[in-house]
């Protein structure tokens, strides 16, 4: 599939959101000098941790981005409304969406998750805490790969208009 284009006219509902995330990781990241030896892989990354009950990492990432959530009894979010923060698409579907991490795991691991314990790295791809997860449309996460969207989220936060 190709990449759908972001217009910097969108206006996202989830702006404040997002600059705090872009306040947070300018001030408390701290950036080694990058290098993908040895190389990234995804499974370095557990995620879908279960935070309560049966619910995982993205369900409950889909309970806080969306309203009128309805989870069965394993927690699986069988409706509910969500609007993706990326391009504006809204969905009734939970199967429409990917749980996006902002900065990307490939991009953490190079400049320096890499050095970090696998305990570190779980925490760091299920971070409830900072707002790193967000629910946002499949095929335009699946587009983008392991390259971050934060440049993009930048340019929606702050475009004039």
């Amino acid at each position: 599939s190709t990449a759908k284009h972001i217009s910097p006219n969108v206006r996202n509902p989830d702006s404040d959101y997002v600059e705090e995330f872009i306040l947070k990781i300018g001030s408390t990241v701290t950036v080694a000098t990058p290098s993908n030896s040895p190389a990234y892989a995804r499974d370095l990354f557990p995620t879908w941790d279960i935070i309560s009950g049966t619910c995982d990492t993205r369900e409950t990432v889909l309970k806080r981005d969306g309203t009128n959530v309805v989870v069965d009894s394993s927690c699986k979010a069988t409706s509910g409304n969500w609007v993706s923060p990326y391009d504006g698409v809204a969905t009734t579907l939970a199967s429409d969406l990917d749980i996006d991490h902002l900065v990307p795991l490939k991009e953490a691991w190079i400049s320096g998750a890499r050095d970090w314990t696998t305990a570190q790295r779980e925490a760091f791809a299920n971070d409830l805490t900072r707002p790193q997860l967000v629910a946002v449309t499949d095929n335009l996460n699946e587009s983008k790969g392991d390259q971050g969207m934060i440049i993009r989220m930048i340019v929606l936060v702050k475009w004039p208009g």
